[in-house]
């Protein structure tokens, strides 16, 4: 059996956080073949500030100079020479400022520096454990589509990857593959979008057919609810895929949304679970929602998002209407989360865009030719908030019972609508976004409704 595993940048943080992870999982679970590591806590955000403002023409090194601190005080801590970090290859990317054409390549050139440096302090811990360990990096085949900052490893990669791997498992080696990055056709680092390893830990158990992903966070696995809002929900024991999918494309945070793809390629199960809590064995996903409704899967829930609304009498007599208006967001590099229609009205849902970009989306509809929109309305402040299981569709009476939750609790809703086969959203106003969170979920788990295991 052969196990994939990631570890966060909270689990790697320092040198007594390594050390653990080594000597309490890593040596003691000889199927964790591979090991996915992020970079350690803060570094990135660290890194990718000072590739800003050094591209901006500002210094930057402050912030190189506070990477570097910890790195150094970590590799002091497990006893590492300083040379093996290989400090001089920031550095090099650093002086390259002038030569990089845009501002995202020069941030990708810089930020998975965090990620490359983890490798090999935890390769060094695990040797220093009796592991023979090997080092895997991306350049060596994880060939990217090479959009800066939100790139995807191409398919003809996966093969490559799978056999170097292979070859160096069947070595008897533990290959460690930095997270977060891999590499366009010239060379250049590409970055995944934030939360990145995930992806990376997905598209390695894909190229190896892996057995088990696992993933080790701060917490204890996927939540009922969003802890930070519910702070007794409870973990979720086991879910399906598709399950996942509807969860994080409402809001949840726990796995990369991107993760899940590979994943499912393979039929490959993931277990999320807790690096300090190994009694507890924290989220099973596996499978696709085939199967009927067995109750509430979970809560989950999206703030700071736009209702932008269309309104035009007589939208049903042009044609191309609706692909007018979707070109129009897609000219302007906007994506949405759910769309809802009426008769003589387009709406959607959108999250993750400023707001000068939505305006200035309202104002390329209003003058759209094909579109002569009477009104196009933009509200802010908006929570979504999806209600998940399988099956949930054919169930009938959920969507009134949760009505009934929200109404008891004197929460407006603005917009219903069935999100898929296996949720049910609500619009709410961001003002009670979050007490209608905690309504639902207590008024769920008072009438037993959530998915027993």
């Amino acid at each position: 059996m052969v196990t994939v595993g990631k570890f966060g940048g909270e689990p790697l943080k320092d040198a007594k956080s390594l050390v653990w992870v080594v000597e309490n999982i890593i040596a003691k679970d000889p199927d964790l073949r591979v090991i996915v590591p992020s970079a350690p806590a803060g570094i990135t955000n660290l890194l990718t500030k000072a590739a800003e403002h050094r591209y901006r023409g500002q210094d930057g090194m402050q912030e190189i100079d506070e990477v570097n601190g910890q790195f150094k005080q970590t590799a002091h801590d497990i006893r590492m020479a300083l040379s093996e970090l290989q400090f001089e290859e920031l550095s090099r990317a650093i002086r390259e400022d002038g030569g990089y054409k845009t501002e995202k390549q020069y941030v990708d050139a810089i930020a998975p520096h965090g990620e490359r440096r983890n490798a090999r302090m935890l390769a060094h811990v695990m040797g220093q454990a009796g592991l023979k360990t090997a080092i895997y990096f991306p350049e060596s085949g994880l060939i990217t589509d090479g959009r800066f900052g939100n790139a995807k490893v191409l398919p003809e990669s996966y093969a490559k990857v799978g056999s170097n791997i292979r070859d160096l498992l069947q070595q008897e080696f533990r290959v460690i593959v930095p997270g977060f990055y891999g590499v366009d056709h010239r060379g250049s680092f590409t970055t995944f979008k934030r939360g990145g390893s995930d992806y990376s830990e997905a598209v390695i158990a894909n190229a190896i057919d892996a057995d088990l992903a696992e993933n080790y966070k701060d917490v204890d696995g996927v939540k009922q609810a969003d802890p930070t809002v519910v702070k007794n929900a409870e973990t979720i024991a086991h879910m399906n895929y598709d399950e996942l999918e509807e969860m994080g494309m409402i809001g949840s945070k726990v796995i990369q949304f991107d993760a899940i793809a590979p994943l499912i390629a393979k039929g490959i199960p993931l277990r999320v679970r807790s690096v300090r809590h190994l009694d507890r064995k924290g989220t099973l996903i596996d499978g696709n929602g085939s199967k009927g409704y067995a109750g509430i899967t979970g809560i989950s829930h999206r703030d700071n998002c736009y209702r932008l609304s269309l309104f035009r009498r007589g939208i049903s007599n042009v044609r191309g209407y609706g692909a007018a208006f979707y070109n129009e967001l897609s000219e302007h590099g906007v994506s949405y989360a759910y769309t809802a229609d009426a008769s003589n009205t387009i709406e959607v849902l959108l999250h993750s865009v400023r707001q000068d970009k939505v305006e200035e989306v309202r104002e390329a509809l209003l003058t759209n030719p094909t579109l002569s929109p009477d009104s196009v309305t933009v509200q802010s402040g908006k929570t979504i908030i999806g209600v998940v299981a399988q099956g949930l569709e054919m169930q009938p009476g959920v969507g009134y019972a949760l009505m009934g939750i929200l109404k008891q609790d004197d929460v407006n809703i603005e917009r219903l609508a069935q999100g898929g086969p296996h949720s049910i959203y609500f619009v709410v106003d961001g003002k009670n976004g979050h007490q209608a969170v905690r309504a639902l979920y207590q008024g769920l788990r008072e009438q037993d409704a959530f998915k027993k295991y």
